[in-house]
């Protein structure tokens, strides 16, 4: 009988590598249990390690999650050593067999897996070289390549264009690498999309580069309106050949688009890429200008309903970030509010009918901290007011806050919230709402990366839209309650 697991009455992959792996739990450490890792064969896809541990091993292994690491000789003259801090696991399951013998599976999907081969090398380590990223699909980003083939039957493939971004301590360029698998019909042949790193990074420089790199694909996403992340990388830094996977990061979900259904055209968007990059890396409060984009990114998924409530969520986060930078934050300063407050509730506690009701008054005192913020209309009005001094228009959408002229975005902001649902004929003007709540939210994007809303999608290209020209009807179809 053949010790080799994977041969059984159901055919399975080999795998990359297999090796006797050191379990960590919150309960202890689990020694030498079998472990079997298979590695991507695209950016698409995500590592997956099984364990293969005995009754005893087993036992200790019912946890949600876990780290491992295993180092082995591999291919004789080459050490390989794999780890990961975070391993999902899906349970232990049991195979019994009538003889009474049973075998244990531990399934394990990584969050991070780092894979290393150690090479016989004499090469002094002097950082690191041929440093590739694998990021997940772009229309943006891709190359414009040729596809010439010769009378020889000889395919070639020539770059005609490639977008490049510069870093602080190094410049990439994005490319197409190409893979061939041989099949009995043919050679078959795809293409994925990567970042190559120029020259020989620093040691411990390539968590800044990383770091840098997602922002750039972030304001990517936001360019052509589809999500881009790095799945991982791959380098080589004296003789050790290093793979990172990055599992935590999903990879999207793959939808078509066309030209000009993206944010920025593609003869803008090299220069886009380059101007908006720095300016965003120098913004106040990153990580909030940050969450605002993963939300407008998020609303391409969901029902209408889910969209709109999320592109509000984006622009509510950009209102705040932008009143702040620009200075206009709380009524009163702290050493205003406070005595102000103190006062306010001495007053609240007298006042009829609250006084001598401990229950009114505390319900009114929770409310007494919202009254030094300003209101969501008065902060939107103080943000686009800054903007228009720069150029930045806002006033040819749908009325954002406001009632006079019909209901406003955040009227129906406001009925979604509330449970509110829309009868059939308010479907259209629900998605008209939707695409001006869109367009509100990149143009303040834009505006704050200092990028000119002429050279977007979202200028004077509106007009050749229907839900730019017919928001008026749309808005007349939503009756007030």
């Amino acid at each position: 009988m053949s010790n080799d697991p994977y041969e059984n009455s159901t055919p399975q992959p080999k795998p990359d590598f297999a090796l006797a792996a050191r379990i960590k739990t919150s309960h202890g450490v689990v020694e030498n249990v079998p472990c079997y890792v298979h590695l991507p064969r695209t950016v698409m896809e995500n590592p997956h390690v099984r364990f293969e541990p005995n009754k005893e091993q087993s036992d200790n292994l019912i946890v949600p999650s876990f780290s491992f690491e295993a180092r082995d000789i591999w291919d004789r003259e080459t050490t390989v050593e794999v780890r990961s801090k975070t391993v999902w696991a899906s349970g232990p399951t049991t195979r019994r067999y009538n003889s009474g013998n049973a075998e244990y599976s531990l399934d394990g999907n990584p969050w991070d897996l780092e894979v290393t081969q150690y090479f016989p090398s004499r090469e002094p380590n002097e950082g690191i070289r041929n440093c590739i990223f694998w990021l997940t699909p772009n229309m943006l980003l891709s190359p414009a390549v040729i596809h010439e083939l010769s009378y020889t039957g000889e395919a070639k493939v020539k770059t005609a264009r490639e977008t490049s971004l510069t870093l602080s301590s190094t410049s990439l360029t994005f490319r197409k690498h190409f893979r061939y698998e041989e099949k009995p019909v043919g050679t078959l042949s795809h293409s994925e999309l990567v970042a190559e790193a120029h020259g020989t990074l620093e040691t411990g420089s390539l968590e800044s580069v990383v770091d840098q790199l997602d922002d750039g694909l972030l304001l990517t996403s936001v360019a052509t309106r589809r999500r881009c992340v790095c799945r991982g990388w791959q380098y080589m830094e004296g003789g050790r050949f290093r793979r990172f996977y990055r599992s935590r990061l999903i990879a999207p979900k793959l939808k078509p688009i066309s030209v000009q259904e993206t944010l920025i055209d593609v003869p803008y968007f090299q220069e886009f890429l380059a101007q908006t990059l720095p300016v965003f890396r120098r913004a106040q409060d990153i990580a909030r200008l940050r969450y605002a984009m993963y939300a407008l990114l998020s609303a391409n998924d969901g029902d209408i309903e889910t969209q709109f409530l999320r592109l509000f969520t984006a622009l509510e986060t950009l209102v705040s970030h932008g009143c702040e930078t620009i200075g206009f934050g709380p009524i009163l300063d702290d050493t205003q509010w406070k005595p102000f407050k103190r006062d306010l509730k001495k007053f609240i506690k007298r006042a009829p009918p609250l006084d001598g009701n401990p229950e009114l008054t505390h319900l009114m005192f929770e409310k007494v901290g919202e009254l030094n913020r300003a209101s969501f209309a008065s902060s939107f009005q103080r943000l686009t007011e800054a903007f228009r001094k720069e150029g930045f228009a806002l006033s040819d959408l749908w009325p954002i806050t406001g009632s006079q002229d019909g209901v406003s975005l955040t009227w129906i902001r406001n009925r979604l919230v509330h449970g509110h649902f829309y009868k059939d004929n308010e479907t259209e003007p629900l998605l008209f709402a939707t695409y001006h709540l869109r367009w509100y939210v990149e143009r303040i994007i834009l505006a704050m990366l200092k990028w000119p809303v002429k050279k977007s999608l979202v200028g004077e290209f509106l007009r050749n839209l229907h839900p730019y020209n017919q928001w008026r009807p749309a808005q007349a179809a939503f009756s007030k309650p």
